[in-house]
């Protein structure tokens, strides 16, 4: 099974360079803003994808980050972020009253203790059919399990998976403009936190 979204090119901003994808928690306002919001910050993201989509227009620095602002306010962390997959999708949910975009939200939670985990094929089947649906998915790494380029305790956006091999599982992640590849099933195995992933739907 694999999938990914259509245009990686609509995660991109401009005004902010060529090769810089999805938005950057260091554009928020204060240090509170800027040392928490990886979770607004990637649901920005992906309503913002989810939203040009189909029209393929672009979105310019200016209104990306005025968007940031307005999911902050729904989409607000705690002391300790939004440390769950749950914390994320009750403030999506939030966000999904006021503004009416998307229609839901879906969350699948990965334990931390293993021998109460689901297997990595149920995870794939969680993920796979967003990006059919052209919808990027927010992923939470708690622990990086040796795939140094993910940050611990941090939110990122998920755009493509390949996990037709039972060895690996290739997925390209974005985060703060960074557009790179992970082994998703290595990081399954062995991520000792756990974490999670969340999709909306349209």
């Amino acid at each position: 099974m694999k999938a990914s979204i259509k245009n990686i090119e609509l995660m991109k901003i401009g005004g902010v360079g060529d090769n810089h994808y999805g938005g950057n928690q260091e554009w928020y306002s204060t240090r509170w803003k800027r040392g928490a919001g990886c979770g607004p910050t990637v649901v920005t993201g992906i309503v913002s994808y989810m939203l040009r989509s189909e029209t393929g227009c672009a979105i310019n620095h200016p209104e990306f980050l005025a968007m940031m602002e307005d999911v902050w306010e729904f989409v607000t962390p705690t002391m300790y972020g939004l440390p769950t997959t749950e914390h994320l999708t009750e403030r999506i949910e939030k966000y999904i009253a006021a503004r009416g975009f998307p229609s839901g939200v879906r969350g699948f939670e990965i334990s931390e203790n293993i021998p109460e985990r689901h297997s990595f094929n149920a995870a794939v089947e969680f993920i796979i059919p967003a990006l059919a649906e052209d919808i990027p998915v927010a992923f939470l790494c708690l622990d990086n399990a040796g795939e140094t380029a993910l940050d611990d305790w941090h939110w990122t956006t998920l755009v493509s998976l390949d996990a037709t091999d039972n060895a690996t599982a290739p997925a390209m992640i974005i985060d703060s403009g960074r557009l790179f590849e992970i082994d998703l099933r290595r990081w399954y195995h062995g991520t000792a936190k756990g974490g999670g992933f969340a999709a909306m739907i349209r």
